[in-house]
């Protein structure tokens, strides 16, 4: 309890004492700056846009994982969780390779996709996919089997009702 509790302080204190040590009309006027609320704007909509992908490709990526057996598993499972462990400046550094002015990508799209909405989202998602797909693959793993076989044959029965109720 005392270790979390130094843990949640070791986060929290930094961003207490910065909001703290600013006069609260200086808070107030930053938080009407039309930069301010555009930035956070493009924060929330890059966001958005990064879960939502994250979500169509990465929840049935970890049902696979979860689900199935396959050679290049093991390879694949690093492979999604090298974003979590390679330093973000490294993370930028390869995203900059890849949709940046120079790249293939960026080629395409004229200037690049870097400082753009677009842009954003990938780096976003780059960085915050892994926790997404591990966390969906624990919990396909956790569900039990009998529960699953149970689902798919009530939904089988109820498939087989329409079949024949359509042949009447």
């Amino acid at each position: 309890m005392l270790l979390g509790s130094c843990v949640v302080l070791f986060i929290v204190a930094p961003l207490l004492s910065m909001v703290l040590a600013t006069p609260a009309s200086d808070l107030t006027e930053t938080a009407k700056d039309h930069e301010v609320i555009q930035s956070i704007k493009l924060t929330l909509s890059a966001a958005f846009f990064a879960t939502a992908f994250s979500t169509i490709a990465g929840i049935p990526l970890a049902y696979i994982l979860a689900k199935k057996r396959f050679r290049a598993r093991s390879i694949v499972m690093a492979i999604i969780d090298l974003p979590i462990i390679i330093p973000h400046s490294a993370a930028g550094i390869a995203l900059f390779a890849v949709i940046g002015r120079n790249s293939m990508i960026g080629r395409i799209f004229g200037q690049g996709l870097v400082g753009t909405s677009a842009g954003i989202s990938i780096a976003m998602a780059f960085v915050s996919m892994p926790f997404l797909i591990n966390a969906a693959r624990q919990a396909f793993n956790a569900v039990d089997p009998k529960l699953e076989k149970a689902a798919r044959t009530y939904s089988s029965a109820r498939e087989h009702e329409k079949h024949q109720r359509e042949h009447l």
